[in-house]
This record gives C-alpha cells, structure tokens and sequence, in this order.
C-alpha cells in the first residue's frame, strides 16, 4: 500500500461538536472532503477508514490491510460514525451525571446488559458488541462509548427536512459504501456462504458492453431460471468492472453448486456465436480452513469490489445483489474494565475465549487492535476488533 494521507482529518470530537452546534444528525464536514481525485487512491484511501476513528498513521493503514487479507474485516469497527443508540433510554445517566445502572435491568433494553459492581461513575465505558450470525460465529468489537455525547445527542435537535437531492449524493456516497461493505458481510456470514460464483460474458465491441442493469436482468432471470430448475440460490452477489470497461458478476453462494445446471442456464442467457458460448461460469471452494475462515475470506473478496464503485454513477442505485436474510441485532455489554487489555480479559471469560491466545494475538497484530502514536494499545477511543474462529476457543476444563 502507498503512503497516502488519510481524506479524514476532521477528529471525531470535533465533528461531534459540529454536529451538536449544527443541530443536524450529520457534521458539516462531508466525509469526502479532501479525497483524492484519482480511483485507485480515493478506493485506497477509503479502505483506511476504520469505523469512528480517524487516523493520519501511514502504519496503522499498512496493519490494516494485513488483517483484513487474513480475516476479511471490513471498514467499519464499530458502530456508525452518527450512531445515536435509540435503544437506550434518555435517562441512561441520573441528574448527577452517573450511568443508571438500573435501567440496563429492564426488558425494554434486551440487547443491553452491564457488568455486576460496574461503577456509575464511569461514565464513558468500555463497551462489548456482539453481532451473532445465524449460521454460527460472531464478530466483536470492544470500544468505548462516551455517554455524556450519547445523552447530548439523543437531545440535540434533529434536522427532519428533506436534504437536496445533490447534497445527499455528496455527503452520503462514503457512508453508503461504507454500509453496503458491512451488509455483504454480516449477510455472508449470515447465510453461512462457502463458495464463489463466477459469471462472465464474451465481449469484444465496448459499445456493446452489457450495463449494470442489463447485468441486473440477466441475473434476476439466471435466479428465476434456477429456481424452475428446483434449485434455490442463497447469495451475495456483486459486479466487477474490468480496465476495459465490461463487467462481470462475483457471488458468494451456500452450498454444493451444480455446476453443468449453472453452466447450461448461464448459456443460455449469454447465446451462443460460432458454436461457442458467449460467457463462462467458475465456481471456487477453500479447502483447509475453518468455516468462520472462509466465510470472512469470502466476504472480504466480494466486499472489496464495493470500494472499487466510488467513482462508477452506475452504482448510484444499488451497489450489490443479494437473496433476503434477516441480521440479528448486535448485543451491547458494559464492561467493568477501565483499560483495553483488561477489557479484552473481561470478555474471553465472558465468550469462553483463551485471553493468552487472544492478547497474543493482539501484541502480534494477528487480529485488530487501535494503538496510539507510540504503538501502544490507544484507551482512550481506540477499540479492538475480531471475527471469531475455532482457534480462539479456551480448553475445556477437563
């Protein structure tokens, strides 16, 4: 990866303070701000955005990209840059400014649960998010989450006008990324999809490239046309954008695939010229990892072709296909702990994970972990982020 100055200078803190001065739900700074004007640099700098941090360190980019070929993480750590919480009540702090334990007691608040003996006057804690998926597995995220700026915000007054139509292009095109790179994520794991489909199309006269839509059609009638044949495809599916300028499509499928069903269907939507297809299918399969491994690797390889749409109109509408699955929502736990690795024991006992396997693997940047200008694990606003493996798992006590 080139060094390259991450687009995001405003800090956090600031545009918090932007967003409660404006009275608006988004910061007057645009996320794009500063972007550079060249694809292959603004899709390398988006892929430095990490969640709700903001960094200019060329190092922390450089680790990232190592971890996501690993573990196939994606652009967002932790919750949305403008997450408001509406799950949590707004007396979540009592009128001396201490965290009101008991509320985290009540049904209303299911996916929140707190720590015993946790101290109210902590009042920003470190926080565990839990995003089960229904095919097994989770991802986590320890951060911290300032509840002075979470009561602020939820009081603050929310901008309810319709935005023009051009300054919601421009301020949303990052965050609209951003989330679609997560959707295909947590929907991969979600289906518990194991395999990459490949279909291409033989093209040789660029006024005749099949468009996004024309690539939509044949797709939703390639899936209609499975389905008569009795199969029903669960999947993930995204377009890639040759140098050239064609297309072909990517998806992450669950299951064995039958490939001579695949093939005589894909043929018979791309025709035939001189005896010969005009298109091929590829379906591909990881062997020897773990399940949570290659769901996360295939994720990472569909995901990424999200970026690579910055610039393309095309994808103005919809940056990815994909058959209905319904996400669990996240749970929340407020941990006891007041420093990160503290925070990260508190959570392996919790999610009978082996700490000594875990910090490991954070001192040796196997998975993510934020740190500070001096490397060290950052306390403050940093977080730690993992997609579970079998690895990960503590001995059994017997």
């Amino acid at each position: 990866m080139s060094n390259i100055t991450t687009p995001f200078p405003v800090s956090h803190d600031k545009k918090f303070n932007q967003f409660l001065q404006s009275g608006q739900e988004k910061a007057a700074d645009s996320l794009h701000d500063g972007m550079p004007a060249g694809t292959a640099e603004r899709s390398e700098a988006l892929d430095l955005f990490i969640g709700h941090l903001r960094t200019n360190d060329d190092d922390l980019g450089e680790r990232d990209e190592r971890e996501r070929e690993s573990y196939g993480i994606g652009d967002d750590y932790g919750d949305d840059e403008n997450s408001n919480y509406d799950d949590l009540p707004f007396d979540v702090l009592t009128k001396d400014r201490q965290l009101n334990v008991h509320c985290f007691s009540e049904t209303s608040l299911k996916n929140w649960t707190i720590s015993e003996g946790f101290d109210p006057n902590n009042t920003k804690p470190f926080v565990l998010k839990t995003q089960y998926f229904d095919k097994g597995g989770y991802e986590a995220t320890i951060t911290t989450i300032d509840m002075e700026k979470v009561v602020a915000a939820k009081n603050a007054i929310r901008h309810t006008g319709k935005r023009e139509k051009g300054e919601q292009d421009g301020n949303n095109v990052i965050t609209s990324i951003q989330r679609s790179k997560r959707a295909i994520r947590h929907k991969i794991k979600n289906m518990g999809c194991d395999r990459l489909l490949t279909l291409t199309r033989k093209e040789s006269n660029p006024e005749e490239y099949r468009t996004v839509s024309g690539w939509a059609s044949d797709w939703k009638k390639f899936n209609r046309l499975m389905r008569k044949a009795g199969v029903e495809f669960q999947y993930v599916s995204v377009l890639e954008k040759h140098k050239k300028g064609n297309y072909h499509l990517h998806a992450a499928i669950v299951g064995r695939a039958n490939i001579k069903l695949i093939r005589k269907i894909w043929y018979s939507i791309v025709g035939h010229s001189g005896g010969k297809p005009n298109g091929q299918i590829d379906v591909s399969f990881r062997p020897g990892v773990s399940s949570h491994r290659r769901m996360a690797g295939l994720a990472k390889y569909v995901s990424k072709y999200v970026s690579k749409q910055i610039d393309q109109v095309e994808f103005n509408k919809k940056r990815y296909w994909s058959s209905k699955t319904a996400i669990p929502e996240p749970r929340r736990h407020i941990l006891n702990s007041t420093n990160m690795m503290d925070a990260l024991k508190e959570v392996c006992a919790r999610l009978s994970l082996d700490f000594d396997v875990l910090s490991e693997a954070v001192n040796s940047k196997k998975i993510f972990a934020s740190r500070d200008g001096d490397g060290r694990l950052d306390d403050s606003s940093g977080c730690i982020w993992f997609g579970f493996d079998d690895w990960m798992l503590s001995s059994p006590p017997f």
